[in-house]
């Protein structure tokens, strides 16, 4: 199993053939420290076989702990694994479903991948990322109005003086940039005053791994970045067609 599953053995061995006058056992680094064992010695009447490098097989909520890995009978193991290359999953299990029928038919098949299995342990995260992620779209899509229904609000009341702007020689450019200086300054402070709310709430959730990575710097450059793309584009491309109006219409319609 440990060979199976590419468990590191730092001392001793993996195990051999299965020998039923001996019991032999494989314990990971902590419980190896915490009884101060080597691989080669007894403990209650087991052979320690090995000592394999700490690994995690519970959440990353819990910090690894003193683990021993028994070598279990062939013919009383309930419970196996088998190695695949992931091209062929579907038609294997459909494979050993079929065995089992024959062999023990009153007998029900749980058939699962380990990938399956270490999903479940992450459940309740992968619902609040949905839930996030459907929650951040919608702040998205309703800041992007917000934008829209301000800019058309200003492009309103500054009719008049974009098209005197633009008689008196000022450049699109110009008038994009007078109109875009105001949201961009917004974003910025949103954005000053969002980052340490987030890193905040970021570091308390992961709080609750033992094994977590840091909050790098870049993440919330990056989310700032892009806050302020949106930002721009949006404003953008309504403030460039206010811009390039006919000047003679806009003084007009004032």
């Amino acid at each position: 199993m440990t060979e199976l599953l590419n468990i590191e053995i730092i001392e001793g061995d993996h195990f051999g053939e299965f020998n039923g006058n001996q019991g032999e056992v494989i314990f990971n680094e902590s419980a190896a420290l915490m009884y101060n064992l080597k691989a080669g010695e007894i403990f209650n009447s087991f052979f320690i076989q090995g000592i394999a490098k700490d690994f995690t097989a519970h959440p990353l909520h819990n910090l690894i702990k003193p683990m021993v890995i028994i070598q279990q009978h062939p013919d009383k193991m309930s419970l196996f694994a088998v190695k695949t290359s992931g091209e062929t999953d579907d038609e294997l299990k459909a494979g050993i479903s079929k065995l089992f029928k024959e062999i023990s038919p009153d007998k029900i098949v749980s058939i699962f991948t380990l990938k399956e299995q270490v999903t479940q342990f992450y459940v309740k995260e992968q619902d609040q990322a949905k839930l996030i992620s459907a929650f951040a779209i919608l702040a998205i899509i309703l800041s992007v109005m917000g934008l829209l229904g301000m800019l058309m609000n200003t492009v309103s009341r500054k009719t008049k003086e974009i098209g005197i702007r633009k008689v008196n020689g000022a450049k699109v450019s110009e008038i994009v940039t007078m109109l875009n200086k105001d949201y961009v300054k917004w974003v910025v402070i949103a954005f000053v005053i969002a980052c340490p709310i987030a890193y905040y709430l970021m570091k308390r959730w992961l709080e609750n791994f033992a094994y977590k990575t840091e909050l790098s710097w870049w993440l919330f450059a990056m989310a700032g970045v892009l806050a302020l793309v949106i930002a721009v584009v949006t404003v953008s491309l309504q403030s460039w067609r206010a811009a390039t109006r006919n000047p003679v219409e806009a003084l007009r319609n004032e």
